[in-house]
C-alpha cells in the first residue's frame, strides 16, 4: 500500500501539516496582495466617479481603463515601482509554492497519471520562477538610484510593529489555512 504521506515526510502528519500550512499560507498571502494591487485602480476609479462632478474635465479621464498603472507600466511613481517589484517577487513565491500545495494535497488520493501531470506542472512552474524573479531584480536595479533618493528625501518614519487591528484582520486567513492543513493531515493520517 502506498503511504498516505510523501516519502520525505517519513509518515509524520505533523511535518506534512506544517509543509501544507506554510506553502498554502505563502501562496494565499501572495495572491491576496497581488489581487489587492489589481483592485486598487478600480477602487480609485469608483472614488473618482463619485467626485467627478466636483472636478471639471475629469469625467472622460475617469472612464478610461488603466489596468497596469499601479505597476508603473503607464507612469513610474515610486509607489508603482514598489508595487511592481513586490508583485513580481510574490509571483515568484506563488509559482514555487502553489504547485507543491496541489501535489501534496493530491498525494495518495489521485491516480498515477494525475500525479505525473502534477509533478510536471510543479517542475514547469519551478522553472518559470526565473522570469518574474529576473524581471523584479531588473526593475529593482533600474530604479534603485531614484528610489533611494526619493526615500531619503522624504524622511518618513513608519512603525514596524503592527497594531492589533492590523494583525486581527489578517489572522482569519492564517487560521483558515491552518485549519485546512490540519484537517488534510488528519484525513491522511487516519483514513476511513
Amino acid at each position: 500500500m502506498i503511504s498516505r504521506f510523501p516519502p520525505s515526510f517519513a509518515d509524520s502528519p505533523l511535518n506534512y501539516a506544517f509543509a501544507v500550512f506554510s506553502l498554502t499560507l505563502v501562496s494565499a498571502v501572495s495572491i491576496s496582495i497581488i489581487a489587492g494591487y489589481l483592485m486598487e485602480p478600480r477602487r480609485q476609479r469608483q472614488i473618482e466617479c463619485l467626485l467627478q462632478n466636483a472636478i471639471p474635465g475629469e469625467a472622460e479621464r475617469v472612464k478610461q481603463w488603466r489596468p497596469f498603472e499601479m505597476w508603473g507600466l503607464g507612469r513610474a511613481t515610486p509607489v508603482a515601482i514598489f508595487r511592481l517589484v513586490v508583485s513580481l517577487f510574490l509571483t515568484t513565491l506563488t509559482l514555487g509554492a502553489l504547485p507543491d500545495v496541489i501535489w501534496l494535497l493530491a498525494w495518495g488520493e489521485a491516480g498515477d497519471r494525475t500525479m505525473a501531470t502534477l509533478f510536471l506542472l510543479d517542475r514547469w512552474c519551478d522553472g518559470f520562477t526565473i522570469l518574474p524573479f529576473t524581471a523584479g531584480v531588473v526593475v529593482l536595479w533600474r530604479s534603485a538610484q531614484v528610489m533611494d533618493q526619493k526615500l531619503v528625501s522624504d524622511a518618513l518614519t513608519v512603525s514596524i510593529l503592527p497594531k492589533w487591528s492590523t494583525i486581527r484582520d489578517k489572522l482569519n486567513m492564517v487560521l483558515l489555512v491552518g485549519l485546512i492543513a490540519s484537517l488534510a493531515a488528519l484525513y491522511k493520517a487516519y483514513p476511513s
